[in-house]
């Protein structure tokens, strides 16, 4: 996806990484009203690169814009509690999110429809912990965060 966007701009250019940058810039500056450097900073669009920088905050307002905007086919890109992915079986209840994890990191974001059949758009981002077995997991903590929005919203 990363590459591809600043294909979609010109498709005869060669979509390196700092023309990638130029046009997620114009992109996220447009519609989510984000300026980089100082919302945000994108340096390569690995989703494992401790230099790309953002909050959770922003994540939801990203992930809100296009629900609006997409409705439900958004749901397609998410990994899901009910398929195969880094949320199955996770939760007894339906999640769609993103993860992502780097030593000491860890992160979920994406949307929830509560047992009251209310969507919830979600971000948690936990950082500078020492994992230890289960007595730590950032997983559980996020897990019992969902629980809780499940259940009471």
């Amino acid at each position: 996806i990363f590459r591809t966007l600043a294909l979609m701009d010109n498709p005869e250019e060669v979509s390196t990484i700092a023309r990638v940058i130029a046009s997620l810039e114009e992109v996220i500056d447009t519609t989510l009203g984000l300026k980089w450097g100082k919302d945000y900073i994108l340096v390569d669009g690995c989703g494992l690169s401790e230099y790309n920088l953002t909050t959770p905050a922003h994540l939801v307002k990203a992930i809100s814009y296009l629900y609006q905007k997409y409705d439900f086919k958004i749901l397609d890109y998410f990994a899901s509690t009910k398929e195969s992915g880094t949320l199955r079986e996770r939760l007894p209840f339906q999640v769609w999110g993103k993860t992502g994890t780097l030593s000491s990191a860890s992160a979920l974001a994406g949307l929830l429809e509560t047992k009251n059949k209310r969507w919830v758009v979600f971000c948690f981002m936990e950082n500078n912990f020492i994992f230890i077995e289960e007595e730590n997991d950032p997983k559980i903590f996020e897990n019992r965060i969902l629980k809780y929005l499940y259940e009471n919203l």
